[in-house]
């Protein structure tokens, strides 16, 4: 398996970037390698429209997969992901308070501020003194979400105008992504490398939190 994983990693990662380059070179209007040097309106579609969208949906794809390998680690179940300890219901209200109370300035800093929160709050919950039992976890998860997930409903209901906006936001999509966006989006790298220096750890709590405890591991951090 160690002989194969940097063969998969390499193969995958073309993939990844043959990808991205077909989804910038398709599309209402084709891109060849002549259009893009010799036509400026070409130029722009790629470098303003098509490339901050797909390196947009590259990272968040990154974050997406990471953040559900780190929480099936964590809680020994390949089912589970960022909804099921609150974080992505957080991230939503956060979002939604950002549009509905300051018409979506610090959008992306209030989601982020929400989920943290949530998932602190479902931490301290669940926590029984140097102890975190998994099930008591997910327990306090789901009740969390669910009342996260109707306070975002009231403010959907009273929302007004703003109703149209909040939901485009929760459908997600990337057709108005910019380069502002994309450098918002950076620090998912940052994450995923934080993620993989405890790749050990996370490998090693998927055994049992006895087990990591007794082979050195912090469960608690």
């Amino acid at each position: 398996m160690r002989r194969t994983a940097p063969i998969t990693i390499l193969t995958l990662t073309c993939l990844l970037l043959i990808s991205m380059a077909c989804a910038v070179a398709l599309g209402p209007t084709g891109i060849s390698l002549e259009s893009l040097f010799s036509s400026e309106n070409t130029w722009k579609i790629v470098w303003d429209i098509r490339l901050p969208r797909v390196i947009a949906a590259a990272l968040v794809g990154c974050a997406l997969a990471v953040a559900g390998t780190a929480m099936q680690g964590l809680f020994r179940n390949p089912m589970a992901d960022p909804y099921i300890i609150g974080t992505s219901s957080g991230g939503a209200l956060g979002a939604t308070i950002a549009i509905v109370l300051f018409a979506g300035t610090g959008r992306p800093v209030l989601a982020f501020i929400g989920a943290m929160a949530a998932t602190f709050i479902v931490y301290f919950i669940a926590r029984s003194g140097s102890k975190i039992p998994v099930e008591t976890l997910l327990l306090s998860g789901v009740a969390l979400s669910t009342l996260l997930s109707a306070l975002l409903s009231f403010l959907m209901y009273t929302a007004g105008r703003s109703l149209h906006q909040i939901m485009f936001w929760l459908m997600g999509g990337f057709w108005n992504v910019s380069w502002n966006d994309v450098f918002v989006a950076l620090p998912i790298l940052l994450g995923c490398v934080g993620i993989y220096l405890f790749a050990r750890d996370v490998n090693i709590l998927s055994l049992s939190e006895e087990d990591a405890t007794h082979l050195g591991v912090n469960v608690e951090r």
